[in-house]
């Protein structure tokens, strides 16, 4: 049982925070939910990314967080080499204007190391609301009858 607990606990770990329209939540990449970002086209998200080191050895990659639409590259984030110690984290922050990309598109968020690709959808609503032409109704005054 020991030696199970351990071994399960080692490893190098991440989890992303997202703060969007005030609210942070956190995507756990050892979960098996969806990961997924909505959010209204022209407001800025921020990130924050850790990693914990839960290895005996110092953790050396580079990391590199940027937008995909399809297989193209958009944007890049953040990119950079980083040196974790053995059982320490270091977390990494960036924020995305989403007006940088297209509204009502699809994309997907890539955080990559040399060890392992996160994935993340992402999408961007833009709500066109239009106001209906108003038409004046005239108002005419009422027929009084001619009875009979």
């Amino acid at each position: 049982m020991t030696v199970f607990f351990f071994d399960a606990y080692i490893g190098v770990y991440d989890t992303l925070y997202v703060t969007e329209g005030g609210w942070e939540r956190e995507i756990a990449f050892d979960r098996p939910y969806p990961k997924y970002i909505g959010a209204d086209y022209g407001e800025t998200i921020y990130f924050s990314y850790e990693i914990t080191n839960r290895r005996f050895k110092e953790y050396n990659t580079h990391i590199e967080a940027s937008v995909w639409r399809g297989k193209e590259k958009n944007l890049t984030l953040f990119s950079a080499n980083k040196s974790i110690k053995p059982f320490e984290n270091v977390t990494i922050e960036w924020v995305l204007e989403t007006e940088k990309l297209e509204p009502n598109t699809n994309y997907i968020l890539k955080i990559k190391t040399d060890d392992f690709e996160r994935i993340v959808q992402m999408r961007f609503s833009q709500i066109t609301i239009t106001t209906p032409e108003i038409i004046p109704i005239p108002l005419t005054e009422p027929e009084i009858g001619t009875g009979g």
